[in-house]
């Protein structure tokens, strides 16, 4: 049983408001009428078939990807140097996944150029700001099953330890962004493949979440 609350002895404390801080002047404004303008079908951001003449950028974290070298996982991903010059898009894809994270990137960051907003390999800059761009693939997540090898070693050496969990690329992607805004934690951050949903359908709204951002 929960105990009633003891009376108060000034009645202007009876009534709190917790409200979120106002966001800077003039942001919820250009958020909307990003909102509004991407809800255009004429606006709608379409995604090819096939990768026809790529954005600069994609072409060139497409040329990283092929030769870089998967790891343990089954994984590639671009290494972004630490100067603009030598940078390159942030993507992270088996490559089974690679043509197709190419694809999306290529029509999102097109997209963004037509609304007129710079593009770098970093990001995109919005209101005179560098929101960080990246995509990844999902992994799946499975219980390892040690090997007649693993056995085998583990019966002589007692010390030796199979790992817990197996992973592998799930064909899933997730266009993200790793930007901080510590007063608006609600904000998204990142945009995925669903049971129902593609990526290819949620371009215009990662524009207008960037730009929330």
């Amino acid at each position: 049983k929960q105990p009633p609350l003891p009376p108060v002895a000034n009645h202007r404390e009876e009534t709190i408001s917790i409200q979120p801080s106002a966001p800077p002047h003039g942001i919820d404004a250009v958020v909307h009428e990003r909102a509004a303008t991407e809800l255009k079908p004429e606006n709608r951001i379409q995604v090819g078939d096939q990768l026809r003449r790529p954005h600069s950028l994609v072409q060139g974290a497409g040329a990283a990807l092929v030769k870089a070298t998967k790891n343990g996982r089954g994984m590639a991903g671009t290494r972004t140097s630490s100067t603009d010059a030598g940078a390159v898009l942030d993507i992270r894809v088996s490559p089974a996944a690679r043509n197709r994270a190419l694809r999306l990137m290529d029509a999102l960051l097109k997209a963004f150029e037509g609304r007129g907003y710079a593009v770098t390999a970093r990001g995109v800059t919005i209101e005179g700001e560098m929101v960080p761009l990246g995509l990844v693939e999902k992994e799946d997540k499975t219980l390892h099953v040690p090997t007649a090898a693993e056995t085998a070693r583990k019966r002589q050496h007692s010390w030796e330890r199979s790992p817990t969990w197996d992973y592998a690329p799930s064909g899933q992607l997730s266009i993200f962004t790793d930007a901080y805004v510590w007063w608006r934690r609600e904000l998204r951050k990142r945009w995925s493949d669903g049971r129902s949903t593609r990526l290819e359908d949620a371009l215009n709204d990662i524009v207008v979440g960037l730009v929330a951002v």
